[in-house]
């Protein structure tokens, strides 16, 4: 463990979203589904990763978990936590339309649109093969939305203490269940070792081209709970 990491929620989120920016681009280079996405290297998919990030952190408004550098004073990982309701507010279906409106802010070609439009079908089909509402019966469920560490921090712990400290909250909050969905066979691990359980699997290749290394240690996306 290391002793110049701290686990925190990021305050003030409007102005200190910037703090997690080379986090936010190492977990989108590394991530197996989107490793491969080139578009997401170039300017202009770097300006719509950038736009993303800022709006879910200041739309969303739920606990961002951040593992601090207190010695280097940078982001070393973070689990960007969401909340999820069965029947969403005007305002929170707003916030969803705003979001989805920044890939047409970039400027994107429409072949560089496809990829994206790819991913979002992606993660779609991974929520319908949840049907957590139903499956569950709840209301509103609490969700480790993305989780990353960054490459250099890797393998220190710092996964599982971002997890844990989500799962606190969740739980202050009054959730009894939490949902995750886990692309990478390594944080699918991590979660199983924190009380996770796999509820549904979705190919990542059969949606996403991959190389044979990657779709070889990555072959699927994880959907899985945790009760509190």
């Amino acid at each position: 463990m290391m002793d110049n990491i701290e686990i925190k929620v990021l305050e003030n989120g409007e102005e200190n979203w910037v703090l997690l920016l080379d986090a936010w681009y190492d977990f989108w280079d590394n991530n197996p589904i989107t490793s491969e996405i080139t578009v997401f290297r170039s300017e202009k998919g770097r300006e719509y990763l950038k736009r993303i990030l800022k709006a879910m952190v200041i739309l969303i408004d739920y606990p961002l978990v951040i593992a601090w550098d207190k010695v280097k004073e940078q982001v070393a990982g973070f689990s960007l936590n969401n909340v999820t309701t069965r029947d969403m507010t005007e305002q929170q279906v707003e916030k969803l339309r705003s979001r989805a409106s920044i890939i047409d802010s970039v400027g994107f070609t429409d072949e560089e649109k496809s990829a994206i439009i790819k991913l979002r079908k992606f993660l779609a089909k991974v929520d319908e093969r949840t049907d957590f509402f139903n499956r569950f019966e709840v209301q509103s469920y609490f969700e480790v939305f993305f989780l990353g560490v960054r490459t250099e921090y890797g393998k220190k712990g710092l996964g599982r203490r971002l997890v844990e400290h989500s799962l606190d909250i969740a739980k202050s909050l009054g959730y009894s269940i939490v949902l995750s969905h886990l692309s990478s066979t390594f944080s699918a691990k991590l979660c199983y070792s924190c009380g996770f359980e796999a509820i549904a699997e979705t190919s990542n290749a059969d949606y996403f081209e991959m190389s044979e290394e990657i779709k070889s240690l990555h072959p699927k996306c994880v959907s899985m709970v945790k009760r509190l």
